[in-house]
């Protein structure tokens, strides 16, 4: 309309007045053209702010909002959890910290797949021991492409931090601890061995303990036979007998496959080392 009023103009059709006004309703149509268009911005912004989209890809592992509830910055809508690789937390002590170095292997176990062992290396070990419960928390990245393990389940983890191969093994309650301790005050430990029929003591320094079994570094040798049972009650050179008793262990059990056979000690012949009345009362 502004365009032909411009040429009608010019042939005095219509007057400079007309041709003002319709300028005007131009201007202003322009005007709320533009306010529509910031309108129609804003809902899309809007409508793109009420899409969540995660920042990585994974699984939905809560929510914590349903349809219909106001949402606000301050609460969250819902978690998403990465579970290809999961991470271990281990608290250990720091007695044993300095045992604990990065790269060693772990076994984890779970309670929700008892029948799967996972491995993988100490990945990170925390420089800072917390002051309450002087405990350092290690860290242990775990592959878990199928999912099994979850997050927050407990786990128990085993770390080999030294391994002594081709040990002599023998149970904790074969040894008698001595009253004296050596030159660093460790204590000292004795066990007695059977060498023709006869109960041989001999002084043994431990090593690594697992379970009820202890590591012997020095003093038996492997294949010697043990004594397991009433050993506290010998004396070097008393004669021993060896018994089995069917249905009982540790004290004349059959002997188990790659256990020593337990002794029990008999009375000295007369002549052989002159024990007295109450060595042979205590055998």
């Amino acid at each position: 309309t502004l365009a032909r009023q411009r040429r009608l103009l010019a042939s005095g059709v219509v007057t400079q007045a007309q041709v003002d006004a319709t300028e005007i309703q131009l201007r202003a149509a322009e005007s709320n053209v533009a306010q529509l268009d910031a309108t129609v911005g804003s809902a899309r912004s809007r409508r793109s702010d009420a899409t969540v989209r995660a920042p990585i890809s994974g699984v939905v592992g809560q929510v914590f909002v349903e349809e219909g509830d106001m949402a606000a910055p301050q609460i969250p809508i819902c978690t998403v959890v990465q579970m290809d690789r999961v991470e271990v937390l281990l608290q250990v002590s720091e007695r044993d910290l300095g045992m604990v170095r990065t790269g060693m292997d772990a076994e984890i176990r779970a309670a929700t797949v008892p029948d799967r062992t996972f491995r993988a290396p100490v990945s990170r070990i925390s420089p800072v021991v917390d002051r309450l419960s002087r405990t350092a928390t290690l860290r242990i990245m775990v592959d878990n492409a199928d999912h099994a393990l979850r997050s927050g389940v407990l786990a128990d983890v085993t770390i080999e931090v030294e391994r002594h191969d081709n040990a002599v093994v023998v149970p904790q309650y074969a040894l008698v601890l001595d009253a004296q301790t050596d030159e660093e005050g460790e204590a000292m430990y004795n066990a007695f061995v059977v060498e023709g029929g006869r109960a041989r003591e001999r002084p043994v320094r431990v090593g690594l303990y697992e379970d009820n079994d202890v590591e012997v570094v020095e003093g038996l040798d492997d294949g010697e036979q043990l004594v397991v049972q009433g050993q506290h009650l010998l004396r070097e050179g008393m004669r021993v007998r060896i018994e089995r008793r069917d249905g009982e262990r540790n004290g004349g059990a059959e002997a188990e496959e790659g256990r020593p056979e337990p002794a029990a000690a008999d009375p000295p012949a007369e002549g052989d080392g002159g024990a007295t009345q109450d060595e042979q009362d205590q055998e």
